[in-house]
């Protein structure tokens, strides 16, 4: 072979290895992209149940023997027509047990 048949052969070698090399580099990233996008979904999925825990909570009320009972707020009463949780209890006959404010049961599931 002559000189110049074995530079292109090297040439062709060398760049044939560089390409498989970069195309690997390529596919490792795309995994580490998909892998911090699923991430990603993962932790937004996370932050709306938080977020949807401080928009829309749910209220739960605990009886003092243990029992629960829950309920959904609702938009059109507003504080004053509703009175403190042990009046408004009381008032049916069924004494409940105050378990705190929103923010204090936030700091509590934290």
């Amino acid at each position: 072979m002559s000189k110049i048949q074995l530079l292109n052969v090297f040439l062709r070698e060398r760049l044939i290895a560089t390409a498989v090399e970069i195309f690997g580099v390529v596919e490792k990233t795309i995994v580490e992209y998909q892998e911090e996008i699923s991430r990603s979904k993962e932790e937004n999925e996370r932050l709306q149940k938080l977020l949807d825990l401080v928009i829309k909570p749910q209220i739960k009320l605990h009886r003092a023997g243990n029992a629960h009972c829950s309920a959904a707020p609702s938009e059109n009463v507003n504080r004053t027509e509703i009175g403190s949780p042990i009046q408004r209890n009381t008032k049916r006959g069924r004494p409940f047990r105050h378990i705190g404010t929103l923010s204090e049961l936030m700091k509590r599931r934290a």
